[in-house]
């Protein structure tokens, strides 16, 4: 069974979806809520509202300028173990920080896939929460991620630097 809540911020209507276990899905606000609860429903049919649902009070917190607490239950049961590896690796770049794709490829003993990296990135069901907005390119452009455009740029900036490694 999975839960969803909405949540308003000053960027819009983003929603998070979680199951027994803890959060499997974060939606970046949008426009309006019901492009957000249709959004949610298009990948988990049967989930119904929850205000209570876990998560959604840390998110709407992080919007306000308030770091997410390190403690957040997490589901990610459906997700590959390569991509969940990455996942929990990344989790460990400070607040306001970011490293490189080939950073967390090496960090993983995997030195070779900085693009494998890229495309667990892309996918990344928990924007924010696993925070892939912390990841760039070698170089120090932006990269790509899985979330709209330009907020790759506007959650770095809200976490306040770009210091990399």
């Amino acid at each position: 069974m999975h839960w969803y809540t909405t949540y308003n911020t000053d960027h819009g209507v983003g929603a998070v979806v979680a199951s027994e276990r803890g959060v499997c899905r974060v939606v970046l606000p949008r426009r309006n809520r019901r492009a957000v609860v249709k959004e949610v429903l298009a990948e988990f049919p049967n989930a119904q509202p929850d205000r209570r649902t876990s998560g959604a009070r840390a998110i709407k917190q992080y919007f306000e300028g308030k770091r997410l607490p390190d403690d957040m239950p997490l589901d990610l049961q459906a997700v590959p173990k390569f991509h969940r590896d990455v996942y929990l690796m990344i989790q460990a770049i400070p607040h306001g920080e970011t490293r490189s794709y080939k950073w967390v490829a090496s960090c993983l003993g995997k030195v070779g896939a900085a693009r494998a990296v890229g495309t667990a990135l892309a996918r990344n069901p928990l924007p924010i929460v696993v925070p892939c907005h912390r990841v760039v390119a070698s170089d120090g452009t932006i990269g790509g991620w899985s979330g709209p455009a330009g907020w790759k740029e506007r959650l770095l900036e809200l976490e306040g630097g770009r210091d990399s490694e």
